[in-house]
């Protein structure tokens, strides 16, 4: 027979009123109770000496911040990860153990039940926090309550979170290069999809709407299926790329895994995230970023303050964000996002993440001159009308505004192989063959500006560089010299980037 009480303070704690909203609601409840701000959990599964630099590295940089420390020996067959639990000096501590490891997220989602802080940040033990992280995690969280999850950026980790603050041999050197980077700064702040989090910062209150993690998921995607339901409930995801971290483990040299069995888990993962989440791939549908041929775009245009945008086929809307943070760096906040989706699986995504989302084509909007950014998701190639497109596209411009568009390289080193008989790498999904000076001649006819034509370069080896050479030595034997290191550059172009703008009158009659 078992006869236990639990008792639970809830003295501090404010009891909602019937005139209250739902905001209101949650605002009494995790903004104004008199509960603790912070809890910080460091899950350890063995690894003591990486726990044991993990735990000091937290007390020294986040002595300006109260928190309550909540360490979780998560089955560590090791008696050294409790003894060093129980050596540690602080306050606010709470030591839990699970008699044996399940899973990590077995563990986590145990202890999140006992958390009733505002925030909940979780570190994995092998990471070493830096000087001012948590100011700068809270700094961002709190800017926005619809804010439920922010990350910094570290070493070793994906999803576009990496940084190494151009390289470092020892802790100390590291430490001091990220306390110059460390310095807060919004315009830093970007809006993702989807995050790994090596270190994270939850709004407590997302644990009461979302859930806990999936236990379903051993490993591999549980992460982009929690990133996933914290936007689906409405939600943001933050990473703040004005902070680091080091992540003090190899990821992609497979520490202390078995190859096999990593890869074994990644595919069952991926297939579990697809079933729940009615057909979306985490990877294909989420990564059709324009982030990094933003960051090349160099246009100040003034827009007033506000912005108005148009994303084309863009998946799960990840250059919807793209667009945001590139405006976000010029200090423009003030922005209107619409989605025009076609494949109709995407729908809900995106209406996770755009203003306003349009299920059809083209036609189904109103060709009038509103749009300050237009994207187009696809190349232009593989669409069956590609120019009447780009024209409807450019008379939706306002004046001043911008297209980005790609454009697949019709002539490429796998067309030029394949002309020649060498068909082993040929594409079996061909693009129409438009060629870039096409497009140029059309958005000048049209009277636009060309802006930036930017390169995607393939990824080929040496082998597949050298075959190039030679087979064009071979030919030029016959028609005479060329510019051999000229030509192999072009065919290993992949993909064109175009910005266009559409003039204004002023510049119009300049010209």
């Amino acid at each position: 027979m078992r006869n236990e009480i639990i008792i639970v303070n809830t003295d501090g704690c404010e009891r909602p009123s019937s005139h209250m909203d739902y905001e209101m609601v949650k605002d009494v409840l995790y903004e104004k109770s008199k509960c603790e701000e912070i809890s910080i959990i460091v899950q350890a599964y063995g690894r003591v000496d990486k726990t044991r630099l993990c735990v000091d590295h937290i007390l020294r940089f986040t002595q300006d911040i109260p928190f309550r420390l909540i360490l979780l020996d998560n089955g560590s067959e090791e008696k050294a990860v409790m003894d060093y639990f129980e050596s540690v000096e602080y306050a606010d501590k709470t030591i839990i153990r699970m008699t044996k490891n399940i899973t990590a997220v077995y563990g986590l989602d145990k202890v999140m039940h006992m958390v009733d802080t505002k925030y909940v940040v979780i570190v994995n033990n092998d990471v070493l926090v830096t000087p001012s992280w948590l100011h700068n995690l809270l700094k961002c969280a709190n800017s926005d309550p619809k804010i439920g999850m922010v990350c910094p950026v570290s070493t070793n980790v994906g999803c576009g979170q990496e940084i190494d603050l151009g390289g470092f041999g020892t802790i100390n050197e590291m430490i001091k290069k990220a306390e110059h980077y460390n310095i807060s700064d919004p315009a830093k702040w970007e809006e993702r999809l989807r995050m790994i989090p090596t270190v994270v910062l939850y709004r407590r209150e997302i644990f009461e709407v979302v859930g806990v993690y999936d236990t379903g998921y051993i490993h591999d995607w549980g992460d982009d299926d929690y990133s996933f339901r914290i936007r689906h409930a409405g939600y943001r995801l933050m990473l703040c790329k004005d902070t680091f971290v080091h992540h003090n483990h190899n990821i992609r040299a497979h520490e202390e895994k078995d190859p096999k069995d990593a890869y074994n888990l990644y595919k069952m993962g991926r297939t579990t995230f697809q079933k729940r989440h009615y057909g979306i791939d985490s990877w294909d549908d989420t990564n059709d970023t324009i982030a990094s041929v933003l960051r090349k775009v160099d246009i100040n245009h003034h827009y007033d303050g506000y912005v108005e945008s148009l994303s084309i086929d863009c998946k799960c809307g990840a250059m919807i964000l793209d667009v945001r943070n590139f405006y976000r760096r010029k200090e423009i906040y003030d922005i209107h996002t619409t989605a025009l989706v076609k494949d109709i699986k995407y729908y809900h995504e995106l209406q996770c993440v755009a203003d306003r989302v349009i299920w059809g084509d083209l036609r189904e909007i109103e060709e009038k001159p509103i749009y300050d950014f237009i994207t187009i998701g696809k190349p232009i190639n593989q669409y069956v009308n590609p120019m009447e497109i780009l024209e409807k596209v450019y008379r939706m411009l306002t004046e001043n505004g911008l297209v980005l568009f790609g454009l697949i390289n019709s002539a490429d080193y796998r067309q030029f192989l394949y002309c020649l008989g060498i068909t082993d790498v040929r594409d079996k999904e061909m693009s129409r063959c438009i060629y870039k000076e096409e497009i140029i001649d059309l958005m000048l006819w049209m009277g636009g500006k060309i802006e930036s034509v930017m390169q995607q370069e393939h990824h080929v080896d040496d082998e597949i560089k050298a075959t190039i050479k030679a087979v064009w030595q071979n030919i030029t034997q016959e028609i005479g010299g060329s510019n051999d290191n000229k030509l192999i550059s072009n065919l290993l172009v992949k993909q064109y980037w175009f910005v266009v703008k559409k003039p204004n009158m002023a510049e119009i009659e300049e010209n």
